[in-house]
């Protein structure tokens, strides 16, 4: 995970929150969430950002340096229950230029995150429609 962030990002915050809340491997791949509400928080902001760039590569590649990488999806759950995940990512999904994905593995790996957690959410109201 980049500390820093794309070259000139609006801020580098939410790249060091999100190095600070996760636990990484040595090929710094996520391995764990070390505080939720820190994780989400920076992903909200993260996004916020990148929806400010306004052209669907520039918010393509804000996010993608993030550089999420996760060794496994089993914090995928937790992280789609926490406020605001689902409008923040929705909203960059919605913005994104998903043709990037095929060439840059940093904006796939954001694509597979966020529509992973979004679907999640999906099925979570599907199933609470059908209760």
């Amino acid at each position: 995970m980049s500390p820093t962030g794309p070259k000139n990002p609006v801020s580098s915050e939410p790249y060091s929150l999100l190095e600070n809340s996760v636990y990484q491997d040595k090929t710094q791949h996520i391995k764990g969430i070390r505080h939720y509400p820190v994780f989400v928080s920076a992903i909200i902001q993260l996004a916020e950002e990148a929806k400010a760039k306004g052209s669907p590569v520039l918010v393509a590649h804000h996010v993608g340096a993030a550089e999420l990488v996760f060794t496994d999806q089993s914090n995928f759950k937790h992280i789609s229950q926490q406020f605001g995940i689902y409008e923040a990512l929705y909203g960059v999904q919605e913005l994104i230029d998903h043709s990037l994905a095929q060439s840059s593995a940093t904006i796939k790996n954001w694509c597979i995150f966020a529509d992973t957690i979004l679907k999640i959410i999906k099925d979570h109201h599907i199933k609470e429609a059908a209760d």
